[in-house]
C-alpha cells in the first residue's frame, strides 16, 4: 500500500499516558479515528468495530464508555427519522 492511499487519523496525547485507559480503549479510539468524517464524527457500528479488533461487542462499549467518561469522544444518540 502506498502512503497516499492509507488513513491516518490523530489521536490525544494524552490519551497515550492516561492512567484511566486500558490498552483495548487506545485501539477503539484510533479506530473510531480510521472510521471519521470530514467533521471528526464517527457512525461505525459497535458489532463492526468489534469483529475488526477481534473482540467482543461489550468490549468494545466498555471501552467507549471509559473514552467518553475520560473525555476523549462525545457520544451523540443517532436521530431517526
Amino acid at each position: 500500500m502506498s502512503i497516499g492511499r492509507q488513513r491516518f487519523s490523530i489521536i490525544p496525547a494524552m490519551a497515550v499516558t492516561d492512567p484511566r485507559l486500558e490498552p483495548r480503549d487506545l485501539q477503539v479510539l484510533c479506530l473510531l479515528g480510521r472510521h471519521t468524517d470530514d467533521l471528526g464524527w464517527c457512525c461505525r457500528s459497535q458489532v463492526k468495530m468489534a469483529k475488526e479488533l477481534a473482540c467482543g461487542r461489550a468490549t468494545v462499549q466498555r471501552a467507549l464508555q471509559r473514552l467518553i467518561e475520560a473525555g476523549y469522544v462525545e457520544h451523540l444518540p443517532k436521530q431517526r427519522e
